[in-house]
C-alpha cells in the first residue's frame, strides 16, 4: 500500500514552517498563497504555472511567492527519488516589516511588479536554514518560539543576502493589501484558524471582514465555512472509500463526534449512511495552519 501525501506544519508565535511530502503523483492542481512564501525543493521537481509562464525548480532550488497569488502546482520525481519533498517558511507581512527595520522601501521596476513568483539564487544562509529544521519537521517536533523566530529571521536574511533586488522585493511584498475575498475564502475554508486570523490573513480588521463577508456571501463566516466543510465531507464520502474517521480532520474539524453531529444536522443522515458512488483513490491530506 502506497503512502499518502502529507503536509506537516510547525506553528509557534504566529510563524509557520511546513513540510510537504508527496508519494502519490497528482495532476496540476490550484494553489493559493495567503502569505508570502519561501519554498525549498529538497527532492523532486516543482512546476509552478501562472498564465502562460511556468517556473521549474529542481532539487536544491528556492522559490519566493507573493501573497494572495493563485497558480498551478505540479510535483514530479524520478523513480530513483521515489517521492517529492518541499519545505517552506510562511513570511507574514508584520514579521517582514519588523525585521526590515529602517531599510527604506525601494519600488521595484514596473515589469517586476507584475510578477508573483521569483526563483532565488541559492546561498549558504538559505541552505543552512532549511537544513537546520529538517529533523524537526520529519519528527513533527515542536520548536521553541524563540527558535522559530530565529529561524524565520534567518530565512529573511537569506532572501536579503541573495541580492538587494530580492530584499527590496520582499519588503514591497509586505505592504498592506487586501485579498480578493471570494477567492481567498474558497482556498481557506479548510484551514483550522479563527475568524480573527482569517480576517488578518486577508488584510482586514475583524469588523471589516465580517461586514464584507456578509455582503458577498449573504451569511456569517461561521455558517458559510461550516456549510462548505460539510459539502467537502459529503464529496469525499460519496466518491472515495474513506470513512468519517479518516476525513474529519481534513475537512477542518478537530473532533469526530462534533463532525458527525454537524453532518447529521445538515444532511439529516449519518456520515456512515452516505451511499458510495464511483470510488476513486484517496485524495491527499489538505493542509491546515495548525495541526
Amino acid at each position: 500500500m502506497s503512502e499518502q501525501n502529507l503536509v506537516r506544519t510547525i506553528a509557534s508565535a504566529g510563524l509557520d514552517i511546513m513540510a510537504i511530502i508527496d508519494w502519490v503523483k497528482q495532476d496540476p492542481h490550484t494553489v493559493f498563497h495567503p502569505s508570502n512564501l519561501l519554498l525549498y525543493v529538497v527532492k523532486g521537481t516543482l512546476h509552478v504555472s501562472q498564465g502562460n509562464h511556468t517556473h521549474v525548480i529542481p532539487p536544491g532550488g528556492f522559490l519566493l511567492a507573493r501573497k494572495y497569488t493563485e497558480c498551478l502546482y505540479q510535483k514530479t520525481w524520478t523513480a530513483e527519488e521515489g517521492h517529492s519533498v518541499l519545505y517552506g517558511f510562511l513570511l507574514y507581512d508584520e514579521y517582514i516589516r519588523a525585521r526590515a527595520g529602517d531599510i527604506p522601501e525601494t519600488l521595484p521596476p514596473k515589469e517586476v511588479l507584475r510578477q508573483d513568483f521569483f526563483v532565488l539564487p541559492s546561498n549558504e544562509v538559505l541552505k543552512g536554514l532549511f537544513g537546520s529544521v529538517v529533523s524537526y519537521l520529519e519528527k513533527q517536533q515542536d520548536l521553541d518560539p524563540d527558535l522559530v523566530s530565529l529561524k524565520t529571521h534567518e530565512a529573511l536574511m537569506g532572501v536579503f543576502k541573495a541580492s538587494p533586488f530580492y530584499r527590496d522585493l520582499l519588503i514591497y511584498f509586505a505592504r498592506p493589501e487586501r485579498a480578493e475575498l471570494t477567492r481567498f475564502m474558497e482556498h481557506s475554508y479548510l484551514y483550522r484558524v479563527s475568524i480573527e486570523d482569517l480576517a488578518k490573513m486577508s488584510g482586514r480588521s475583524v469588523s471589516t471582514f465580517n461586514r464584507e463577508f456578509k455582503t458577498i456571501f449573504g451569511e456569517s463566516p461561521h455558517k458559510w465555512i461550516m456549510k462548505k466543510r460539510l459539502e467537502k465531507a459529503m464529496q469525499l464520502l460519496q466518491h472515495t472509500p474513506r470513512k468519517a474517521s479518516e476525513i474529519y480532520l481534513e475537512v477542518g474539524f478537530t473532533d469526530l463526534s462534533h463532525f458527525s453531529r454537524s453532518f447529521k444536522k445538515h444532511y439529516d443522515i449519518n456520515p456512515s449512511q452516505v451511499r458510495k458512488t464511483d470510488p476513486v483513490s484517496p485524495s491527499p491530506t489538505s493542509p491546515s495552519w495548525h495541526d
